[in-house]
């Protein structure tokens, strides 16, 4: 069985945002020690714990299938197993989040820039290779009509009728 890379990056992203945003509530239920800035500044790691949570679901979102179920299950299962099983050390989660969505990201555009475009000589009437995009059928054609239509000395002021 094949390892994908962006589907542990994105359950690492959502468990590591989950653990974040829910650490302060956890950590004073438990009466844990918090780090400097869940005891003083609690919307920042709820914020960058968000963040990485509805980015992976983005991923999820985009990507389809089962990855829309399984991404939470395991991100849930991990995020709770992160929580408990580090307790205070849940705080590098601060880091571990951005992190991962930041290498999400960069494994997601290479992989977007490795898909193939379709040929878009397949959509068109005739079978005149495509300069460029074009808006419309008859903007792709300008290069060929205007070719010699250019004036190289500049135009002087106009004068205007008396």
């Amino acid at each position: 069985m094949p390892v994908d890379p962006m589907l542990w990056l994105a359950i690492a992203a959502f468990a590591w945002g989950l653990s974040l945003a829910t650490y302060r509530w956890i950590a004073v239920f438990n009466d844990w020690p918090m780090g400097e800035w869940q005891a003083h500044r609690p919307g920042l790691p709820i914020a960058i714990g968000l963040f990485s949570v509805l980015f992976a679901m983005l991923f999820a979102i985009a990507r389809g299938g089962g990855t829309i179920v399984a991404l939470p299950l395991f991100g849930v299962l991990f995020a709770l197993a992160w929580t408990a099983m580090t307790r205070v050390a849940a705080q590098s989660a601060l880091l571990l989040a951005p992190i991962s969505v930041i290498l999400l990201l960069i494994f997601w555009m290479i992989a977007a820039s490795h898909v193939p475009v379709a040929d878009a000589s397949l959509y068109r009437s005739e079978t005149r290779p495509v300069y460029g995009p074009a808006a419309t059928e008859r903007e792709a054609d300008l290069p060929e009509r205007d070719r010699g239509m250019m004036r190289i000395d500049p135009r002087g002021p106009a004068s205007l009728p008396r």
